[in-house]
């Protein structure tokens, strides 16, 4: 491709070649090896130096990597500690600031009618997928804070259901104190629940751990077992919505597809092995599922005369048989669209 461009010798931009190195996860190694292989076809790159500079810069002795005692599930059922890997940001105000730096130094940084000329927001989170928690965050102060360049990682670390450490009980909203039963009763019946505060967290927690801290006595003091691991007010923690939204539509899609299957399943039954006490569960399903089956036969049918007489009609050469072919094709279609329209209806 160089060649047909008139291009002998390509560099790749600054930057660029440590991005490959981290994506595939190269080591030095195949780094060297890599470059002299692309140097074969004329693509050059920054030095080792160059890349291994650039390196230091972005991590600024703020990585932490060590193993650590974390609880997880066995084949049995019961629980077993392993030593697991965990990678994070040894400071994660002096992380914030570097991005502050660099989105600075690009002019990246915005204001708008939400955010104040004179602060600056930051978007605290967290996932759970492909077996590894990793906290992030985001500088809202960007033109698209939720793109994927925007969100960094601090923290990474294997993780499966049985972390000790997260636990559910009776009370299981954050924002508010309503246990699990109360969120079964319409809003109207039940009214609000107490919202919870940062205070009335540490106040909670204070006194769970002056009874000893036993987990069989979470449920009274709201379930707050722990200390906030941030001291970000309540009001400023925004419910995870796409987290939300599709477990509540998958949840919603399950049962439709049980119950369609279950359906599916009788209606076969039936109409294979029909008995009178079958016929009985759902007659009208029954009948309207064979009559849509043979109006769409019936539509079929009409559907292929046609074709045929398509296909005739272009021998014909005197034109007042070809008038009446059009209007028996037309006649035909005319017909087959009745016939559909009441499949459908049928259906419905």
């Amino acid at each position: 491709m160089l060649y047909d461009m008139n291009l002998t010798r390509v560099t790749l931009p600054k930057g660029e070649f440590l991005t490959v190195k981290a994506d595939i996860c190269n080591s030095w190694k195949k780094v060297r090896e890599l470059k002299r292989l692309l140097k074969q076809f004329g693509i050059a790159s920054e030095s080792e130096a160059s890349l291994r500079a650039q390196q230091a810069y972005i991590i600024n002795d703020n990585i932490n990597a060590q193993w650590l005692p974390l609880v997880y599930k066995d084949e049995d059922g019961g629980t077993i500690i392993k030593r697991t890997p965990w990678v994070s940001v040894k400071s994660l105000e002096d992380k914030v600031f570097q991005q502050l730096d660099g989105l600075n130094s690009l002019n990246y940084l915005k204001w708008n009618d939400a955010i104040p000329q004179d602060e600056i927001w930051r978007k605290i989170g967290g996932d759970k997928g492909g077996g590894n928690f990793k906290q992030v965050f985001q500088i809202g102060n960007v033109e698209h804070p939720n793109s994927p360049h925007n969100t960094i990682v601090t923290t990474i670390f294997q993780v499966d259901g049985s972390l000790h450490n997260l636990k559910v009980g009776l009370h299981c909203c954050l924002w508010c104190n309503i246990t699990k039963e109360g969120m079964k009763i319409p809003l109207k019946e039940r009214g609000r629940s107490e919202n919870r505060t940062l205070e009335k967290l540490q106040n909670f927690n204070h006194m769970f751990v002056q009874i000893g801290a036993k987990l069989s006595e979470a449920k009274n003091f709201y379930n707050v077992i722990a200390d906030a691991l941030f001291n970000i007010p309540i009001d400023q923690v925004c419910p995870p919505g796409v987290h939300l939204s599709l477990g509540l539509y998958l949840k919603h899609f399950a049962s439709f597809e049980n119950q369609c299957h279950l359906l599916d399943v009788k209606m076969a039954k039936t109409l294979h092995h029909p008995t009178p006490e079958s016929s009985k569960d759902f007659p009208s399903t029954t009948a309207a599922y064979t009559k849509a089956r043979q109006l769409e036969e019936e539509a079929n049918s009409l559907d292929e005369e046609a074709n045929i007489l398509i296909e005739h009609i272009t021998n014909i050469q005197e034109e007042d048989q070809a008038q009446i072919y059009h209007s028996t094709i037309k006649q035909h279609l005319e017909e087959r669209d009745k016939v559909v329209s009441n499949k459908y209806t049928v259906v419905r």
